[in-house]
């Protein structure tokens, strides 16, 4: 699934939150809600290991997570900001972010 796939909904999700700084997996969660066979295909897609003993893991969450690094690094989402901020302690019910990470990513359209 490209980036592309998810980026009306990304926006509009966005837009709906009205420049409330939001986490990614609150995007997919939403995604659910406003494009089920999106967020159907986007699990089926990504909820398998990437290379069999790579090691890498890509899940929904994380793919939504990089979609939104790539429009805002390359300004395709107008007036979308990223904010980082050290990732100890955050958990958000089961999920943890990976341990390869320093930072956790939230993001909001600014108005």
């Amino acid at each position: 699934m490209e980036f592309s796939d998810l980026k009306d909904e990304i926006e509009t999700i966005l837009i709906n939150n009205r420049g409330t700084y939001v986490l990614a997996y609150q995007i997919y969660k939403e995604l659910e809600k406003i494009n089920k066979m999106k967020w159907d295909k986007l699990n089926q897609t990504y909820t398998n290991n990437v290379g069999v003993g790579a090691g890498s893991y890509h899940t929904p969450v994380a793919h939504i997570a990089d979609a939104l690094s790539y429009f805002t690094r390359n300004k395709e989402i107008e007036g979308l900001e990223q904010a980082d901020f050290c990732k100890n302690g955050i958990k958000v019910y089961d999920i943890q972010p990976s341990p390869s990470q320093i930072t956790l990513g939230i993001w909001r359209i600014k108005k």
